[in-house]
C-alpha cells in the first residue's frame, strides 16, 4: 500500500508543478496583454497620428533637457 501511495503521491507533485508552471504562465500572458492595453490606449497612439509625430513626441521625452536645441 504504502509504495502505491508513493507512486501517486509523485504523480500528484508532477500535476502540481505543471498546474503552478500553467498558472504563472498564463498570469505572466494576462499582465502582459493588459499592459499591451494600456500602451495601445496612450494619448498620441491612435492610428489617426502620423507616425513621425508619435517619433517626434517620443524623442523630445526621450532627450535630456540640456541636450535639446
Amino acid at each position: 500500500m504504502e509504495a502505491a501511495w508513493i507512486k501517486n503521491y509523485g504523480d500528484d507533485l508532477y500535476l502540481k508543478r505543471t498546474y503552478t508552471c500553467i498558472r504563472v504562465l498564463d498570469r505572466g500572458l494576462a499582465h502582459a496583454s493588459k499592459n499591451d492595453e494600456v500602451r495601445r490606449n496612450r494619448p498620441g497612439r491612435e492610428e489617426t497620428t502620423p507616425t513621425i509625430q508619435r517619433r517626434l513626441r517620443h524623442r523630445r521625452r526621450t532627450v535630456p533637457r540640456n541636450m535639446r536645441q
